[in-house]
Parts: C-alpha cells; structure tokens; sequence
C-alpha cells in the first residue's frame, strides 16, 4: 500500500510540473510589449531554465511534503503554505505589466501551489474542528 501512495504522489507532482511545462511552452510565445513581433526569436533557453526551476519549486514541495514519521505533519504543511504564500505575493508584487508570457508563470505556479495548499489545510482542520464541537 504504501508503495502505492508513493507512486500515486510521484504521478501527481509529474503531471503538475507537466501542467505548469505545457503553460510555459504557451506562454513563451508571447513576446511581450515589441514593435515587431515577427522578430523576436522563440526563448527556449528562458523556456528550459523555468522548467528546470519548476522542476526544482516542484522537487523542493515534494520534499517537504513528504510523509515523515506522523501521518499529520502541522508544523510542515503549514511553513509549507506559508512559504508559497510569501512566494506568490513576491512573484506578484515583483511583476510589470508587457513583459514576455514566459516571465507570469512562476506566479501563477506560486500562487496555484498556495490555494492548493491552502484548501489542503483547511480540509485537514474541518474534521478535527467538528470532533472538538
């Protein structure tokens, strides 16, 4: 069983790196505010280095998340959460507008990550709230 629910996560972090690889590849089609659109030359070097940092975003969450001795881990969902939410704030904040596609993925990646989380915590605490009442 156990080496069921490790492959389960392993397939759910590819195929979320996927998502976010496939949104890159979209974005990065999108040069920007320029005057001739025709010219500007694909990233694929940008494209590359946002999946390997996707990939690492992505491999650092797995880390964290993974099943430690408990089958709770509070104090690690919840630096977890916050930790992403400081991200997505900053990747927000740091954003200007006409800048090429490739460059709102990692916000979009932060800030997906976050209300996953987030969701993630408060249907831990619905259960444990109710059994308190």
């Amino acid at each position: 069983m156990r080496q069921f629910t490790t492959r389960r996560r392993a397939l759910f972090y590819t195929l979320y790196w996927l998502l976010f690889a496939v949104l890159c590849v979209q974005s990065a089609g999108d040069p920007g505010f320029v005057l001739d659109r025709e010219r500007v030359p694909f990233p694929w070097i940008g494209l590359m280095f946002m999946w390997l940092s996707l990939g690492a975003a992505i491999f650092a969450l797995a880390l964290a998340l993974r099943p430690g001795v408990q089958l709770v881990s509070w104090p690690r969902l919840a630096w977890v959460t916050g930790v992403f939410g400081i991200l997505a704030v900053a990747s927000m904040a740091t954003n200007a507008t006409d800048q090429p596609g490739l460059y709102y993925v990692p916000g979009l990646f932060f800030l997906a990550t976050f209300v996953g989380l987030l969701v993630r915590v408060v249907a831990r605490s619905l259960p444990r709230a109710r059994r308190d009442l």
